[in-house]
């Protein structure tokens, strides 16, 4: 009985973890797409109510880098969609080769989930259970072996997720972003150890936020007080 209690124990508390992680992830989802969504809608009126309070001969700078900075913001998030249709696609046809049942939504879904960085992680585990109960009714689990149910789909996604870390994100989100490769491995790291999976989500929009403001704000005036000097 006391090892029971024990076993029971230790499972109840990996459930629990489990359970708690995957609510806040969801929540903290969710809730940003609630404020981004809000926040977008009501940005041009924002702006409208802002202006008032800005100096006629600010606005056109002020705006201007705003209007900058919306951009980013704008660019950012259509190279994530089209990184998650990319890797999506990718995946659909890695599974379809693995055997893997139901590939094209599970790879397409998976592709959709990597907007949130890690988010498709959940869809690994699914891809190995479709491929064992797969072999399980077409009664080849024990012909399939370990390698056809675990490696194979286990492969392809960690060879398309390095893909769309190390090449895909840096090459379109430097692009669109104005930011270099290095620039935004080096952002998304810092967002991850500082605020988890939001900070890797929001690290590139903000650094390329950042750096339009020292462009527009800062170097300026410094250029000037440099040769002034």
């Amino acid at each position: 009985l006391g090892q029971l209690f024990r076993t029971t124990g230790h499972a109840v508390g990996i459930l629990t973890f489990i359970f708690t992680s995957a609510t806040y992830l969801a929540l903290s989802i969710v809730l940003f797409a609630i404020y981004l969504f809000f926040f977008s809608w009501h940005f041009n009126t924002g702006l409208a109510k802002l202006s008032a309070y800005v100096p006629e001969s600010r606005k056109e700078r002020v705006f201007g880098t705003i209007g900058k900075m919306d951009a980013a913001i704008g660019d950012f998030f259509r190279g994530r969609l089209l990184i998650s249709v990319i890797v999506g696609m990718l995946l659909s046809v890695g599974w379809f080769l693995a055997g893997v049942p139901y590939w094209f939504f599970l790879g397409m879904l998976t592709g959709f989930l990597n907007i949130v960085p890690y988010l498709s992680l959940v869809s690994w585990p699914v891809a190995i259970i479709l491929k064992y109960l797969d072999a399980l009714t077409t009664g080849t689990a024990q012909s399939a072996g370990i390698l056809a149910i675990v490696v194979w789909p286990t492969i392809v996604y960690v060879a398309v997720q390095l893909l769309e870390g190390w090449i895909l994100t840096p090459w379109i989100q430097s692009g669109q972003t104005n930011l270099s490769a290095a620039t935004i491995i080096l952002v998304v790291t810092i967002g991850a150890v500082l605020a988890g999976v939001l900070g890797m989500l929001l690290a590139i929009p903000i650094a390329a936020c950042v750096k339009i403001f020292f462009e527009e704000v800062v170097l300026p005036p410094l250029k000037r007080w440099a040769a002034m000097h």
